[in-house]
């Protein structure tokens, strides 16, 4: 058996056998055992290809943002956004100009992405292409050819969340309070996020989770969540 323990919630995460369940039930300091949430990875659907995009997305269009970078100027601009996903593919020109981590003629990966056993050489990467999506829903833009993002004065961080296990979403939430470098050494709070993205799937019902948005909320972060991407629930 093994075990790790998580500052942002008192919990923590064990993996053994039945009787390393009962022995942990055992003891009077605890005070429930929770099974781990079953996460399921989206799987996207490609749309066909088209040959031309339209100057402003219809899903902007839609919820009507781009009225309120007309009226009011308000783009996102001093707004760091960030989700927790299947990561995220910086060099996407939709996306690469809005990475907080560009710094210009280099990057910075430091305190931008986050994924568990880090390399030095770690970028944030997407290998599912879901978080690349989400993420361009929040901020992707690339000037007037193609405006698909809500926010696209916006800039973004991301972290490696979904979805091998609960432990590595449980890292991901606590990495956005306060921010590491690559290795996870010098968290630094001030480099938070003001708005995180959460787009993975469950059943619900889930109690692991709800410290970790009082958490967030109370560090001045707007945790979102997708209502359902999934049957006709949704």
């Amino acid at each position: 058996s093994r075990s790790q323990s998580f500052w942002i919630v008192n919990l923590i995460a064990v993996r053994g056998n039945r009787d390393a369940v009962l022995a942990a039930a055992s003891y009077p300091e605890v005070e429930r055992i929770l099974a781990p949430a079953k996460l399921l990875a989206p799987q996207p659907i490609w749309a066909a290809d088209i040959s031309a995009l339209d100057d402003i997305g219809w899903n902007i269009q839609k919820i009507r943002a781009d009225q309120v970078w007309a009226t009011y100027g308000i783009t996102g601009t001093g707004i760091v956004v960030a989700n927790i996903d299947t990561g995220v593919d910086y060099s996407h020109p939709a996306l690469v100009h809005q990475y907080r981590g560009n710094l210009g003629s280099t990057f910075n990966h430091n305190y931008n992405w986050w994924e568990p056993n880090v390399t030095i050489l770690s970028s944030p990467h997407d290998n599912n292409s879901h978080g690349t999506h989400v993420m361009g829903i929040e901020a992707g833009s690339e000037g007037d050819t193609n405006q698909i993002g809500v926010a696209p004065g916006a800039r973004w961080i991301s972290a490696f969340g979904c979805c091998p296990d609960n432990e590595t979403l449980l890292y991901a939430s606590q990495w956005m309070l306060a921010p590491t470098q690559l290795d996870g050494s010098n968290p630094n709070p001030t480099l938070r996020p003001h708005v995180v993205q959460n787009s993975w799937g469950g059943p619900g019902g889930s109690l692991i989770f709800n410290a970790i948005i009082e958490a967030q909320r109370a560090a001045g972060i707007f945790p979102s969540f997708a209502a359902g991407n999934e049957g006709s629930s949704c």
